[in-house]
């Protein structure tokens, strides 16, 4: 009895005491320096880009073709959301003909906080309610072969 009891205490301080380590996670591309000193802005590719640093992160959409790397470090607290503790971007911006153009870098300290103000701020699908949803999608369906019915 006294043993179990020993053991179930040592078990529950173990316990106790592995809640109260620190939990830092990371996330994202791991942003080695030795490969991005391989990059040279006027003379790499960006083939030469997706070779060496592997496909980014996310890339621009919209202007100058442009690749971002990413990482995050979190901090994970007991009961509540991971706290970012830190962020690092690697933005490689490129000619239209597909030349790197630069390099810059960003870090936690350039990220800008904004707040969407719903009064002023169109989100759509709040336009119509569940009732016409319901309604609009009558008669839309597709048939047995898989195909939309004509007039919908």
């Amino acid at each position: 009895m006294i043993k179990n009891f020993k053991i179930s205490g040592t078990l529950l301080i173990l316990l106790v005491c592995t809640a109260c380590t620190k939990d830092i996670r990371h996330h994202g591309y791991n942003l080695d320096e030795e490969v991005i000193k391989k990059i040279v802005p006027m003379k790499s590719t960006l083939n030469e880009v997706i070779e060496n640093l592997g496909s980014p992160t996310t890339a621009a959409l919209y202007g100058e073709p442009k690749f971002f790397y990413i990482n995050h470090k979190y901090k994970r607290r007991l009961f509540l959301n991971p706290a970012l503790i830190d962020q690092n971007i690697l933005q490689i911006s490129f000619t239209r003909g597909g030349t790197v153009k630069s390099i810059e870098r960003y870090s936690f300290s350039d990220v800008k906080s904004f707040r969407f103000d719903e009064a002023s701020t169109h989100l759509p699908g709040n336009n119509i309610g569940v009732l016409q949803q319901i309604i609009g999608n009558i008669g839309k369906y597709n048939n047995a072969d898989g195909i939309r019915k004509a007039g919908t």
